[in-house]
């Protein structure tokens, strides 16, 4: 099957008709419930959550016990870094939509507080079993956070290429590097210094939900913005998804004539979402995930309050 269709749609779209499979993922923030709870209004054939080994604070007792509440059924206890064990767990339950004799299905997947080895683990198995079907709708949704200040970051422990997000390119070609800049320090330029591209190309969300966001993200990402080009900077909204991915999608597309592209998203998640869904779908760029220690506590993300869908429709 090939996509037909992508891009991004109002809520109702998503919840206007039945839903063969929701799934959502339990964690200590207290938007972890906040698309679930709109969605339940919606027709839920088939209701899951995801909940983290790790991290039992916070908000976390609180969601586990509303998807206890509303009937949600849980998949065993996955570590925030096993993509491996996500793949597996959703291949499963994509299996089983496809093993009910269905030719057309709706899937929703909120991916407001999953980690990027999750979500890009769903990617992987979605383009996977996209061709056990005829018809395959799906919608990414994603409640924004309100603004709260970062953690004090420890360094880079961990820089590489997703798994499934590697494109066939010729090593020897210069490495042209594109971030999706977070509010952390340390996490860009550490990841810069370590892979020393022949070019790096920098996105930020400009305008932000919050402007506390974009000071956050250019105090913190001063020196790296200082020593890159206005030209190689690119400026994208959070709420507008199909000018990021339009954005992301020319600027990857130009870069791959000349580079071995990588992208590494380590802002907000809608962009890591769009960098691993180009790259599924066009094969030009490596799409890399960074992680690091953090020296203080993880702390609380209260949902905004809107909800982002990005429609996917798979056919023949």
């Amino acid at each position: 099957m090939k996509i037909l269709d992508s891009g991004q749609c109002d809520l109702e779209i998503a919840l206007s008709s039945k839903i063969d499979l929701f799934i959502c993922a339990s964690g200590y923030e207290s938007r972890a419930i906040h698309f679930a709870t709109v969605a339940l209004s919606a027709d839920l054939s088939r209701k899951v959550v995801m909940p983290f080994k790790e991290s039992k604070i916070l908000n976390r007792a609180n969601a586990d016990q509303f998807f206890i509440d509303k009937g949600f059924i849980s998949l065993p206890e996955i570590g925030e870094s096993d993509g491996v064990a996500a793949y597996k767990e959703i291949s499963t339950l994509l299996t089983n939509v496809a093993i009910q004799g269905k030719i057309k299905a709706r899937l929703v997947f909120d991916y407001s507080c999953m980690t990027r080895a999750w979500y890009g683990a769903f990617i992987s198995a979605l383009f996977e079993f996209s061709s056990s079907l005829q018809q395959l709708e799906v919608f990414f949704c994603y409640s924004p956070a309100k603004f709260s200040r970062p953690n004090r970051p420890g360094p880079n422990l961990m820089m590489g290429p997703l798994n499934g997000f590697r494109a066939l390119r010729a090593v020897a070609l210069p490495v042209a590097l594109v971030i999706g800049l977070g509010y952390e320090e340390i996490r860009a330029a550490g990841l810069r210094e370590y892979v020393d591209p022949a070019r790096t190309v920098l996105f930020y969300t400009d305008p932000p939900i919050d402007p506390e966001f974009l000071q956050a993200v250019r105090a913190n990402n001063d020196s790296l913005l200082k020593s890159v080009p206005e030209s190689d900077q690119v400026k994208h909204s959070l709420i507008d998804m199909d000018s990021t991915a339009s954005f992301l999608h020319e600027t990857t597309s130009d870069l791959a004539k000349n580079f071995r592209v990588v992208v590494a998203p380590l802002g907000v998640k809608p962009f890591s979402l769009l960098s691993m869904l180009l790259s599924a779908r066009y094969q030009e760029f490596d799409v890399w995930r960074v992680s690091g220690c953090s020296l203080a506590h993880p702390s609380e993300r209260e949902a905004e309050g809107r909800v982002l869908a990005y429609r996917l429709l798979f056919g023949t």
